[in-house]
């Protein structure tokens, strides 16, 4: 069987070509143009349409019995009775209800509940919360539909309104013990549960225009889009409790399984349902490669190579102390307002300072998220961090873990693909990626964790 598995991420079309008997044939990746995609948010049938683009040119003459499809969590758009969009798609970078989320976690006991039975903070990542922020700036949302962007494609390949519990839970909006619609957080929203599509993973079939579009015949099977971060643990084989998947690309996110509802007292994680009947205990940071990405392009302007940048021989001792929350804090403070910079600058440092500074104060953050969480047997790491040796290294110095590097950066596009086959009954191997292990250096360690002192003093 031959499943096309693709994925709207939060800067990238993505697709895979994924045989169940011989793995992996194809993967192609394609960023958004600008005008697409503005890092907060997204031209929803943009979106859709780059997809489209994707699927027809890695399809080109190939066989396909199985479409699945992957988006992100967190992401929220409004279109009317019609399906078409009103809004652009919101991505979590969106802060704009810090407001709205300020005066409603002044209310102990709602912020309490919602956490306890949504697995999610009172914060502006949330749909919900979105969503009043903009009733409050006048637009009406009484005659209004809403849907994150993986539904949305699904919504146009298909021509059927469905959203997994998976992607629901990552929106803010199930109860993660009821697993249906919270009404507290359709409270908040200002909307009804009729608004929302309906909860489900049954397969759609591929319309006959988005058939003629992509080139397949009409009526191929099509799975309803999950959620990145559920299916990248699927993708990294971490479907087993104590496996740790950490996911450094625009954000970062580390992730559990669990086979239980589980959030924690101090309200700094986050609990979601997973893909296979189980959650995601995890917690996520704000700044990952979006900050890496922000100072090479604009406080350096791009004079500089990611080569140049990562000197090894400088020394990081007398760093520059990067705060990396130049789109806000997630986890562990939730403080949608906290922002970033540099501190401790002198007349000494030089461009591959500040950079290494960043990489070292994003691992920071992801270090803070780590320590609150359980202690795992084994931290698979993915994502844009593979793509730096350096950086990897830097990562297992700072945790005093050792980690694996695998070889399989798009890990999700593998999981919506074994998802696929499951669902479908098809047999599969499960393709294992091969894993590099790094083990920390005691003398870096012992550097960085008296800089982490420095770097939490700096934070309060």
């Amino acid at each position: 069987m031959i499943i096309l598995a693709l994925e709207s991420s939060s800067t990238a079309s993505k697709a895979m070509l994924f045989d169940t008997e011989k793995g992996v044939l194809k993967v192609e990746v394609c960023p958004f143009p600008s005008q697409i995609d503005d890092i907060i948010s997204q031209d929803t049938e943009g979106v859709y349409q780059e997809l489209l683009k994707l699927a027809r040119r890695i399809c080109a003459s190939q066989q396909v019995d199985s479409i699945a499809l992957g988006g992100t969590w967190h992401n929220l758009s409004v279109c009317d009775k019609a399906m078409k969009p009103v809004t652009r798609t919101h991505s979590w970078l969106d802060t704009s209800a810090a407001a709205v989320v300020s005066r409603l976690r002044e209310d102990a006991a709602l912020t309490s509940y919602y956490y306890n039975n949504c697995g999610c903070m009172i914060h502006t990542t949330y749909a919900p919360f979105k969503l009043k922020h903009m009733r409050e700036q006048g637009l009406d949302l009484s005659d209004k539909l809403v849907i994150d962007q993986g539904s949305y494609n699904f919504f146009r390949l298909s021509g059927k309104r469905l959203t997994t519990k998976s992607m629901a839970s990552g929106m803010g909006f199930l109860n993660i013990h009821s697993l249906s619609y919270e009404p507290e957080a359709l409270k908040i929203a200002g909307i009804s549960e009729d608004q929302l599509n309906p909860l489900g993973r049954d397969y759609g079939q591929l319309t006959e225009a988005a058939a003629r579009e992509i080139g397949l015949p009409q009526g191929t099977p099509i799975m309803p889009a999950f959620p990145d971060g559920a299916l990248n643990q699927m993708g990294a084989n971490a479907m087993k409790p104590g496996i740790m998947t950490l996911s450094v690309g625009t954000s970062a996110a580390m992730r559990l399984i669990a086979q239980k509802p589980l959030v924690s007292e101090c309200q700094s994680t986050w609990c979601y349902v997973s893909v296979m009947d189980t959650w995601l205990s995890g917690a996520a940071t704000a700044g990952a490669c979006n900050c890496i990405d922000w100072v090479k392009k604009q406080l350096l302007k791009d004079q500089y190579s990611y080569a140049e940048l990562e000197d090894n021989s400088i020394n990081k001792e007398s760093l520059p102390i990067f705060l990396p929350f130049i789109y806000g804090e997630r986890c562990p403070g939730w403080n949608d307002s906290r922002r970033g910079g540099y501190l401790e600058i002198n007349a000494s440092h030089q461009p591959a300072d500040f950079f290494i500074s960043a990489m070292e104060g994003v691992l920071f953050n992801i270090k803070q998220c780590y320590d609150i969480l359980p202690k795992p047997d084994k931290i698979m790491v993915s994502g844009g961090i593979l793509k730096s040796a350096m950086w990897s290294q830097m990562l297992s110095d700072i945790l005093g873990e050792e980690v694996y590097r695998t070889d399989m950066e798009q890990c999700s596009l593998m999981g919506a693909a074994f998802v696929a086959a499951k669902t479908l009954g098809a047999a599969t191997n499960m393709e294992l990626c091969s894993q590099e292990k790094l083990s920390p250096n005691q003398a870096d360690f012992d550097m960085h964790f008296r800089r982490y002192k420095r770097y939490l003093a700096l934070l309060k």
